[in-house]
């Protein structure tokens, strides 16, 4: 009898392992599963009257091709910065609006010599700030906005295209921001009419400008921004309108600078920070 109650008792044990085996199996299974079907939230999730042009002008373009029946708006994804030629001819036929898609940044010179005759608004691609000269010789023809091209700090300008073209309305006041300038234009061209507030605030000016053209109207407390600024330059000018107080929070700044010159109206808590360290 207690051999036959050791071998139910070994075998109901054996049984109830298995069973559990079996539950412990299962459970891993279905957290497999679920793991697998993870319910994605989508950007539209739980949002009362989404906003279709938003959403179509700034998702990821991986939400459309995953979701393409939802009703995304083309005028949206027009202006959607990482809209790329490759992508755009998956959807030749959709309803793009040339107009939006012309001051697109991700638009380059390849799209128009592609789709030459599409309805491109060329007063739109001269605003757009990847546009460059070349653009404008390929199609000179075109209705470009020569005037707003022309009257903006385009980084792409340089003294070559100036020089090609110099009867162009140029305006020389946003010239005098352009980040490209250098001494060489003022040379060439020393009777046009320069700003030098705006050369003042050029990131570009180093003190060889200001040797160069000493006696210009230079704006001293504009120049007192530039981070290209040294000790070197107020020992050169010491008696110009330097402003102090802009000094005083320049990262170019040293505590040299105040112990040479103690006696100027620094900002009080920039100059104790900088005698720190």
């Amino acid at each position: 009898m207690a051999e036959e109650q050791i071998t139910l008792f070994k075998n109901r044990a054996e049984e109830i392992a298995l069973l559990k085996k079996q539950v412990n199996e299962k459970d891993e299974k279905n957290a497999e599963d679920n793991s697998e079907v993870d319910v994605e939230i989508k950007p539209w999730d739980n949002v009362n009257n989404p906003n279709w042009y938003i959403l179509s002008r700034d998702l990821s373009l991986e939400w459309f091709e995953k979701y393409p029946d939802m009703p995304w708006d083309w005028y949206g994804l027009t202006g959607n910065h990482n809209i790329t030629l490759e992508w755009f001819e998956k959807y030749p036929n959709k309803h793009w609006d040339w107009k939006n898609l012309s001051s697109n940044p991700s638009i380059t010179s390849e799209w128009i010599e592609k789709y030459p005759n599409k309805y491109w608004d060329w007063k739109n691609l001269s605003r757009n700030p990847s546009i460059t000269l070349e653009w404008l010789e390929k199609y000179p023809n075109k209705s470009w906005d020569w005037d707003f091209y022309l009257t903006n700090p385009n980084p792409s300008i340089t003294l070559e295209y100036i020089e090609k073209y110099p009867n162009k309305p140029w305006d020389w006041g946003w010239l005098s921001l352009n980040p490209s300038i250098t001494p060489e234009w003022i040379e060439k061209y020393p009777n046009k009419p320069w700003s030098w507030g705006c050369l003042s605030t050029n990131r570009s000016i180093t003190l060889e400008w200001i040797e160069k053209y000493p006696n210009k109207p230079w704006y001293w407390d504009y120049l007192s921004e530039n981070p290209n600024i040294t000790l070197e330059w107020i020992e050169k000018y010491p008696d110009k309108d330097w402003d102090w107080e802009v000094l005083s929070n320049n990262h170019s700044i040293t505590s040299e600078w105040i112990e040479k010159y103690p006696d100027k109206p620094w900002n009080a808590y920039c100059s104790f920070r900088k005698s720190q360290f």
